[in-house]
């Protein structure tokens, strides 16, 4: 058997790293994703229930960068199916011997066992949650696994246990020791991440502090459910929206590399090519400037009107998971006001950048975040700070974990 690293030493170097570099969380079904209890029928068909955010969670998992995998004692057809119906590719069936498969998958992975995130409920699961970078257990585990953990959920086994460890993950609840948090480059401090520090920087901004923090959460959100952000302005804002939608579509503080699995999958379909544009792509959040269709504008200016060109744009691209950025310094841009209408109307979520008093924007969007100016120019001069900022930390929550 393996000699492992003494469990203080082992995460010593996890905490070193931080949790950017956990790349893989591994879970076990029975008890995890289910409750543990098989229900069979009268004529021998065996069937399980799942918490359908347990669901969601691997795709926000995969957006935040991280893979999964599962690593079950059982080899069935229903194991099978449920792999299938999570979309997880990596199956470690028929595994009894928890430590065991659990080193052979981190040498078929090549993937450190340190950085390796196991989550499991019983006895045959604790030398494996004791082995691996970060130990997790349901709150309703077995003693023996629950003191072998790192952490204990919430939740109970078959009640959203996976989603709730991404959510630790990608919230940043979840943390392995104050100096490691979520390093991501050299040159990427975390306290660059703080909203705290932008607006000492800019302290005028700080009564725009709620607004700015519950629009991150918005598009945090929107993104998670992989939705997309529309956003639009004139004059400077319409650069503005250019520069945002450049912020999110790729790297912005630091490089951001996409999954390996992606990365193999590039190499396998592109060939030659595969490893320069594999390594050349970064991670990026959807997002479409309504201000750079130059064709499209002009049409619609030609055939409609021109305050339509926006909100025409929106009513196409428009998904009720989506949310709309509208940048105008007085808030009262005809063209920008019928985008978020349509917006709204269509289930979008929706955002205001705008001067002090909001303008009618500020009646028609879920969230406002008013400069404490009306002058135009300086309006403009506060809204770079504030965009990104909001860029830095949506960057922070899906890239540097």
């Amino acid at each position: 058997m393996k000699d492992f690293l003494p469990r203080s030493l082992r995460h010593k170097q996890n905490y070193e790293k931080g949790l950017f570099f956990i790349k893989l969380i591994v879970t076990d079904i029975d008890g995890v994703l289910t409750n543990g209890c098989v229900t069979i029928s009268a004529d021998g068909v065996e069937t399980k229930s799942i918490a359908f955010r347990d669901l969601d969670a691997i795709g926000i998992g995969r957006r935040a960068g991280y893979e999964f995998a599962f690593l079950t004692g059982e080899d069935t057809e229903i194991v099978k199916f449920f792999a299938h119906r999570f979309g997880v590719e990596r199956l470690y069936a028929g595994a009894k011997d928890k430590l065991s498969a659990i080193t052979d998958l981190s040498g078929k992975e090549n993937i450190p066992l340190c950085d390796l995130v196991y989550i499991g409920d019983s006895d045959r699961d604790a030398p494996a949650l004791a082995a691996v970078g970060l130990g997790i257990a349901p709150q309703d585990a077995s003693p023996k696994a629950k003191s072998s953990a790192d952490k204990i959920t919430r939740c109970n086994g078959g009640t959203g246990v996976l989603f709730e460890v991404v959510s630790n993950f990608v919230d940043g609840i979840w943390q392995l020791s104050d100096t490691a948090a979520c390093k991501a480059s050299d040159a990427f401090e975390v306290g660059s991440e703080s909203l705290d520090d932008m607006l000492t920087q800019h302290p005028t901004l700080t009564v725009c502090k709620e607004d700015i923090w519950q629009a991150y959460l918005l598009l945090k959100e929107t993104f998670e459910k992989g939705g997309k952000l529309l956003v639009c302005g004139n004059g400077g804002s319409a650069s503005d929206s250019e520069h945002i939608v450049g912020e999110l579509m790729k790297g912005f503080m630091f490089s951001r590399k996409i999954p390996e699995t992606i990365h193999r999958k590039i190499l396998l379909s592109a060939k030659a090519d595969g490893d320069y544009i594999a390594s050349n792509l970064q991670g990026g959040l959807p997002a479409i400037s309504l201000v750079s269709q130059t064709s499209l504008i002009s049409a619609i200016g030609n055939d409609v009107a021109a305050n339509m060109a926006f909100a025409q744009q929106v009513y196409a691209y428009a998904k009720p998971d989506d949310a709309f950025l509208g940048l105008s310094t007085s808030g009262n841009a005809k063209n920008v006001i019928y985008a978020a209408e349509t917006a709204k109307a269509l289930g979008m979520k929706t955002i205001a950048l705008t001067g002090a008093s909001g303008g009618v924007l500020r009646d028609v969007c879920d969230i406002t975040i008013k400069t404490p100016t009306k002058v135009t120019s300086e309006v403009q001069e506060y809204h770079v700070p504030i965009y990104h900022q909001l860029c830095r930390m949506l960057e922070h929550v899906f890239f540097a974990l």
